[in-house]
């Protein structure tokens, strides 16, 4: 979602309503995966598209919040860099 149309969302419904929205969609999330996990094998095509949208939710709620919270990419970059590199070492696939 571009900065503006955030920036409307957010002054119509209020950061604490916002807030409130983002929680409630990382819940959905956690529901369509624990889905996921009961259809270990094949996943239904309605459970995956399920799925997407919670996903496609979430991200829309994570770019609120970096507004929100005037956090840049390049913070998340930083941040998704440096799990990343823990993630590798830890699982001993660091090159």
């Amino acid at each position: 979602m571009r900065q503006k149309l955030i920036e409307k969302v957010i002054d119509k419904n209020g950061i604490t309503n916002q807030l409130f929205i983002a929680v409630e969609e990382c819940a959905e999330l956690q529901q369509a995966i624990s889905k996921c996990y009961r259809n270990k094998e094949l996943i239904p095509t309605e459970v995956r598209e399920n799925l997407i949208e919670e996903m496609a939710d979430v991200q829309i709620c994570l770019e609120q919040l970096q507004v929100m919270f005037h956090i840049s990419d390049a913070e998340i970059l930083c941040w998704k860099e440096a799990k990343e590199n823990r993630l590798l070492t830890r699982e001993g696939l660091k090159e």
